[in-house]
Protein backbone atom coordinates (compact mmCIF):
# COMPACT_ATOMS: atom_id res chain seq x y z
CA UNK A 1 0.00 0.00 0.00
CA UNK A 2 3.07 2.23 0.15
CA UNK A 3 3.12 5.07 -2.40
CA UNK A 4 6.59 4.22 -3.66
CA UNK A 5 5.59 0.62 -4.36
CA UNK A 6 3.33 1.97 -7.10
CA UNK A 7 6.03 3.90 -8.92
CA UNK A 8 6.78 2.37 -12.35
CA UNK A 9 9.94 0.34 -12.83
CA UNK A 10 12.26 1.61 -15.54
CA UNK A 11 15.70 0.77 -16.86
CA UNK A 12 18.24 3.29 -15.64
CA UNK A 13 21.94 2.90 -16.43
CA UNK A 14 21.33 -0.81 -17.21
CA UNK A 15 19.65 -1.29 -13.83
CA UNK A 16 16.03 -1.66 -12.86
CA UNK A 17 14.86 1.26 -10.73
CA UNK A 18 11.72 3.00 -9.54
CA UNK A 19 10.90 6.11 -11.53
CA UNK A 20 10.81 8.58 -8.66
CA UNK A 21 10.02 11.41 -11.12
CA UNK A 22 6.54 10.02 -11.85
CA UNK A 23 3.84 12.29 -10.49
CA UNK A 24 0.09 12.11 -9.92
CA UNK A 25 -2.58 14.19 -8.22
CA UNK A 26 -6.32 14.23 -7.70
CA UNK A 27 -8.42 15.82 -10.43
CA UNK A 28 -10.37 18.97 -9.64
CA UNK A 29 -13.63 17.03 -9.86
CA UNK A 30 -12.38 14.59 -7.26
CA UNK A 31 -11.26 17.42 -4.97
CA UNK A 32 -14.68 19.11 -5.27
CA UNK A 33 -16.69 15.97 -4.47
CA UNK A 34 -17.71 16.69 -0.88
CA UNK A 35 -19.38 13.32 -0.46
CA UNK A 36 -15.97 11.67 -0.75
CA UNK A 37 -14.43 13.41 2.26
CA UNK A 38 -15.12 14.40 5.81
CA UNK A 39 -13.39 17.06 7.93
CA UNK A 40 -10.85 16.11 10.54
CA UNK A 41 -8.80 18.04 13.10
CA UNK A 42 -5.27 16.76 13.59
CA UNK A 43 -4.39 16.20 17.24
CA UNK A 44 -1.24 17.66 18.78
CA UNK A 45 1.77 15.59 17.76
CA UNK A 46 -0.22 13.35 15.42
CA UNK A 47 1.73 12.33 12.31
CA UNK A 48 0.29 11.46 8.91
CA UNK A 49 1.42 7.83 9.18
CA UNK A 50 -0.20 7.38 12.62
CA UNK A 51 -3.41 9.02 11.39
CA UNK A 52 -3.35 6.71 8.36
CA UNK A 53 -2.93 3.73 10.67
CA UNK A 54 -5.80 4.91 12.90
CA UNK A 55 -8.27 5.55 10.10
CA UNK A 56 -7.19 3.30 7.21
CA UNK A 57 -5.69 0.54 9.40
CA UNK A 58 -2.45 0.91 7.50
CA UNK A 59 0.27 3.58 7.95
CA UNK A 60 1.10 3.32 4.23
CA UNK A 61 -1.92 5.40 3.24
CA UNK A 62 -0.33 8.64 4.36
CA UNK A 63 0.00 9.49 0.65
CA UNK A 64 -3.81 9.52 0.47
CA UNK A 65 -3.88 12.17 3.21
CA UNK A 66 -1.31 14.24 1.31
CA UNK A 67 -3.24 13.98 -1.96
CA UNK A 68 -6.59 14.85 -0.37
CA UNK A 69 -5.12 18.04 1.12
CA UNK A 70 -2.75 19.04 -1.69
CA UNK A 71 0.22 18.65 0.67
CA UNK A 72 3.59 18.98 -1.05
CA UNK A 73 5.91 19.44 1.93
CA UNK A 74 4.80 17.33 4.93
CA UNK A 75 7.11 19.30 7.25
CA UNK A 76 5.59 22.73 6.58
CA UNK A 77 2.17 21.88 5.09
CA UNK A 78 1.08 19.94 8.17
CA UNK A 79 0.95 21.44 11.69
CA UNK A 80 4.36 21.59 13.32
CA UNK A 81 5.09 20.15 16.73
CA UNK A 82 5.79 22.60 19.54
CA UNK A 83 9.56 22.19 19.20
CA UNK A 84 9.52 22.46 15.41
CA UNK A 85 7.23 25.50 15.60
CA UNK A 86 9.59 27.21 18.05
CA UNK A 87 12.59 26.49 15.79
CA UNK A 88 10.66 27.72 12.74
CA UNK A 89 9.78 31.02 14.44
CA UNK A 90 13.34 31.59 15.63
CA UNK A 91 14.85 30.79 12.22
CA UNK A 92 12.41 33.13 10.47
CA UNK A 93 12.46 36.10 12.84
CA UNK A 94 15.78 35.80 14.64
CA UNK A 95 14.54 35.32 18.20
CA UNK A 96 11.32 34.27 19.89
CA UNK A 97 11.13 37.65 21.62
CA UNK A 98 11.31 39.55 18.32
CA UNK A 99 8.50 37.45 16.90
CA UNK A 100 6.36 38.24 19.96
CA UNK A 101 6.86 42.02 19.48
CA UNK A 102 7.09 42.38 15.71
CA UNK A 103 3.79 43.64 14.27
CA UNK A 104 2.98 42.40 10.76
CA UNK A 105 -0.41 44.07 10.21
CA UNK A 106 -3.60 45.20 11.94
CA UNK A 107 -6.93 43.38 12.00
CA UNK A 108 -10.47 44.59 12.57
CA UNK A 109 -10.99 43.49 16.17
CA UNK A 110 -14.66 42.48 16.00
CA UNK A 111 -14.12 39.08 17.66
CA UNK A 112 -13.48 40.71 21.04
CA UNK A 113 -16.58 42.93 20.74
CA UNK A 114 -19.08 40.62 19.05
CA UNK A 115 -21.61 41.12 21.89
CA UNK A 116 -21.36 44.89 21.79
CA UNK A 117 -24.71 46.63 21.18
CA UNK A 118 -25.57 50.31 20.94
CA UNK A 119 -28.92 52.04 20.67
CA UNK A 120 -30.20 53.79 17.57
CA UNK A 121 -29.64 57.15 19.26
CA UNK A 122 -26.06 56.21 20.14
CA UNK A 123 -25.43 55.13 16.56
CA UNK A 124 -26.87 58.36 15.15
CA UNK A 125 -24.59 60.34 17.45
CA UNK A 126 -21.45 58.56 16.21
CA UNK A 127 -18.91 60.19 13.96
CA UNK A 128 -19.34 59.05 10.36
CA UNK A 129 -15.95 57.28 10.54
CA UNK A 130 -17.25 54.99 13.33
CA UNK A 131 -20.52 53.99 11.69
CA UNK A 132 -18.85 51.57 9.28
CA UNK A 133 -18.03 49.31 12.25
CA UNK A 134 -21.70 48.61 13.04
CA UNK A 135 -24.61 46.75 11.40
CA UNK A 136 -28.30 47.31 12.18
CA UNK A 137 -30.34 44.79 14.15
CA UNK A 138 -33.82 44.96 12.58
CA UNK A 139 -37.17 44.67 14.35
CA UNK A 140 -40.30 42.99 12.99
CA UNK A 141 -40.99 46.05 10.85
CA UNK A 142 -37.52 45.79 9.32
CA UNK A 143 -36.48 48.97 11.09
CA UNK A 144 -33.24 49.31 13.10
CA UNK A 145 -33.89 48.39 16.73
CA UNK A 146 -30.22 48.62 17.72
CA UNK A 147 -26.77 48.25 16.22
CA UNK A 148 -24.10 45.58 16.68
CA UNK A 149 -20.47 45.30 15.71
CA UNK A 150 -20.10 43.95 12.20
CA UNK A 151 -17.90 40.93 11.50
CA UNK A 152 -15.98 42.18 8.48
CA UNK A 153 -12.48 40.71 8.32
CA UNK A 154 -10.74 43.94 7.39
CA UNK A 155 -6.96 44.13 7.41
CA UNK A 156 -4.81 47.26 7.50
CA UNK A 157 -1.17 47.14 6.46
CA UNK A 158 -0.15 49.43 9.33
CA UNK A 159 -1.59 51.85 11.85
CA UNK A 160 0.52 54.73 10.57
CA UNK A 161 3.88 55.62 9.02
CA UNK A 162 6.20 58.23 10.49
CA UNK A 163 9.22 59.88 8.93
CA UNK A 164 12.06 60.70 11.31
CA UNK A 165 14.66 63.28 10.40
CA UNK A 166 17.77 62.40 12.40
CA UNK A 167 20.92 64.09 13.63
CA UNK A 168 24.08 62.64 15.15
CA UNK A 169 23.60 59.31 13.40
CA UNK A 170 26.00 56.58 14.51
CA UNK A 171 25.96 53.33 12.51
CA UNK A 172 23.39 52.36 9.87
CA UNK A 173 19.76 51.52 10.54
CA UNK A 174 18.55 48.37 8.79
CA UNK A 175 15.41 47.69 6.78
CA UNK A 176 12.77 45.76 8.78
CA UNK A 177 14.54 46.12 12.12
CA UNK A 178 12.84 47.50 15.22
CA UNK A 179 13.79 51.07 16.10
CA UNK A 180 12.89 52.22 19.58
CA UNK A 181 13.03 55.12 21.96
CA UNK A 182 12.52 52.54 24.71
CA UNK A 183 10.71 49.22 25.11
CA UNK A 184 7.33 50.98 25.14
CA UNK A 185 7.87 53.24 22.10
CA UNK A 186 8.98 51.54 18.91
CA UNK A 187 8.33 50.92 15.21
CA UNK A 188 9.62 48.92 12.25
CA UNK A 189 11.91 50.37 9.55
CA UNK A 190 10.49 50.48 6.02
CA UNK A 191 13.01 52.85 4.40
CA UNK A 192 16.44 54.27 5.25
CA UNK A 193 18.24 57.20 3.66
CA UNK A 194 20.92 59.61 4.81
CA UNK A 195 19.53 61.22 7.94
CA UNK A 196 16.01 59.92 7.35
CA UNK A 197 14.22 56.78 8.55
CA UNK A 198 10.63 55.72 7.79
CA UNK A 199 8.86 53.61 10.42
CA UNK A 200 5.57 51.75 10.40
CA UNK A 201 3.56 49.72 12.99
CA UNK A 202 4.06 52.44 15.57
CA UNK A 203 3.65 51.68 19.27
CA UNK A 204 3.84 54.68 21.59
CA UNK A 205 5.25 58.03 20.43
CA UNK A 206 8.37 59.50 18.85
CA UNK A 207 9.17 63.11 19.75
CA UNK A 208 11.82 65.64 18.75
CA UNK A 209 14.98 65.38 20.81
CA UNK A 210 14.49 61.71 21.70
CA UNK A 211 17.28 59.22 21.09
CA UNK A 212 16.37 56.27 18.87
CA UNK A 213 18.20 52.94 18.66
CA UNK A 214 18.15 50.15 16.09
CA UNK A 215 17.66 46.89 18.00
CA UNK A 216 19.44 44.74 15.40
CA UNK A 217 22.00 47.18 13.98
CA UNK A 218 22.80 49.02 17.21
CA UNK A 219 22.66 52.31 15.27
CA UNK A 220 21.69 55.40 17.28
CA UNK A 221 20.53 58.92 16.44
CA UNK A 222 18.64 61.89 17.81
CA UNK A 223 15.34 63.01 16.32
CA UNK A 224 15.81 66.54 14.95
CA UNK A 225 13.65 69.47 16.02
CA UNK A 226 10.39 69.23 14.03
CA UNK A 227 11.79 65.91 12.78
CA UNK A 228 8.61 63.84 13.04
CA UNK A 229 6.17 63.69 10.12
CA UNK A 230 3.15 61.39 10.36
CA UNK A 231 0.98 59.70 7.73
CA UNK A 232 -2.02 58.18 9.50
CA UNK A 233 -3.68 54.96 8.36
CA UNK A 234 -5.76 53.98 11.40
CA UNK A 235 -6.74 57.28 13.01
CA UNK A 236 -5.26 57.67 16.47
CA UNK A 237 -6.83 60.93 17.51
CA UNK A 238 -3.62 62.93 17.28
CA UNK A 239 -4.74 64.70 14.10
CA UNK A 240 -7.06 67.63 14.78
CA UNK A 241 -10.63 66.95 13.74
CA UNK A 242 -10.05 63.24 13.12
CA UNK A 243 -11.64 60.39 15.10
CA UNK A 244 -9.71 57.85 17.16
CA UNK A 245 -10.29 54.42 15.58
CA UNK A 246 -7.64 52.44 17.46
CA UNK A 247 -10.21 50.70 19.63
CA UNK A 248 -11.62 48.98 16.55
CA UNK A 249 -8.30 47.43 15.50
CA UNK A 250 -5.77 45.02 17.00
CA UNK A 251 -2.14 44.46 16.00
CA UNK A 252 -1.17 41.00 14.77
CA UNK A 253 2.35 40.04 15.75
CA UNK A 254 4.61 37.68 13.85
CA UNK A 255 4.12 35.07 16.56
CA UNK A 256 0.32 35.37 16.40
CA UNK A 257 0.39 35.11 12.61
CA UNK A 258 2.60 32.02 12.60
CA UNK A 259 0.56 30.43 15.40
CA UNK A 260 -2.70 30.99 13.51
CA UNK A 261 -1.24 29.67 10.26
CA UNK A 262 0.00 26.56 12.06
CA UNK A 263 -3.42 26.05 13.67
CA UNK A 264 -5.14 26.27 10.27
CA UNK A 265 -3.07 23.30 9.10
CA UNK A 266 -4.75 21.13 11.73
CA UNK A 267 -8.00 21.33 9.78
CA UNK A 268 -7.76 18.75 7.00
CA UNK A 269 -10.06 16.37 5.19
CA UNK A 270 -9.86 12.62 4.95
CA UNK A 271 -11.01 10.57 1.99
CA UNK A 272 -13.69 8.17 3.15
CA UNK A 273 -12.21 4.80 4.05
CA UNK A 274 -14.62 3.13 1.62
CA UNK A 275 -12.72 4.64 -1.30
CA UNK A 276 -9.16 3.82 -0.23
CA UNK A 277 -8.89 0.67 -2.39
CA UNK A 278 -10.28 2.49 -5.41
CA UNK A 279 -7.79 5.33 -4.92
CA UNK A 280 -5.02 2.78 -4.46
CA UNK A 281 -5.81 1.04 -7.75
CA UNK A 282 -6.23 4.29 -9.68
CA UNK A 283 -2.90 5.64 -8.42
CA UNK A 284 -1.16 2.46 -9.50
CA UNK A 285 -2.70 2.70 -12.99
CA UNK A 286 -1.86 6.40 -13.40
CA UNK A 287 1.75 5.96 -12.31
CA UNK A 288 2.27 2.98 -14.59
CA UNK A 289 1.29 5.15 -17.54
CA UNK A 290 4.00 7.70 -16.77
Amino acid sequence: MNYFDKLPIISYNNNLARNILARAKFTQNTMKNRATYYPYTIENGQRADSLSDDYYNNPGYEWLIYFANDIVDPYYDLPMTEDNFYNHVVSKYGTYEIAMRKILYYRHDWANAIEERITVAEFDALSFAYKKYYDPVLDYNLQPASYKRNTEDWVASTNKIITLTLTGVTGTFLYDEEVQVNSSNYGTVTYVDTGVVYLQHIVGTFTAGATVTGVTSGATATIAADGVATSVNIQDGTVAGKPDERAFWAPVTAFQHEEEENAKKKEIRLMDVRYKSTADDMLRQVLKSK
